[in-house]
């Protein structure tokens, strides 16, 4: 009779110790559970929740509209468009619907509102 042993030569060695944990990994063989069934619980929804949360909020960015600016009235579906574009693009600023647009530019400057694009 022919006995097998997986320890032949040096490769088979290695191959077969890898393959063992991963089916350890993969099985979760009830004995070497160091956690509970809450915490399994929790590395499951965790990471599902915060894949879901990272989705849900970076398709407003590219489904949506990620910025909506004021536009006069005048302005038709392009140039709302194009106003929103730039906004997105470029640093906005507050100016009180009473209060006339200054013309210095430092003026502006102070009232910028910066933010980060891809946080939106």
């Amino acid at each position: 009779m022919y006995s097998y042993s997986p320890w032949t030569h040096s490769l088979s060695r290695l191959e077969f110790q890898c393959r063992w944990s991963i089916s350890r990994v993969l099985l979760k063989a009830p004995g070497c559970q160091y956690d509970d069934w809450i915490d399994r619980l929790h590395h499951v929804w965790t990471v599902f929740l915060m894949a879901l949360f990272a989705i849900v909020v970076s398709t407003g960015q590219f489904v949506g509209d990620p910025i909506h600016c004021w536009c006069p009235a005048e302005f038709t579906g392009a140039y709302v468009d194009y106003v929103n574009s730039y906004c997105w693009i470029k640093n906005t600023y507050y100016i009180p619907m009473d209060t006339p647009i200054p013309t210095d530019h430092e003026n502006r400057e102070s009232e910028e509102i910066t933010y980060y694009q891809w946080v939106a």
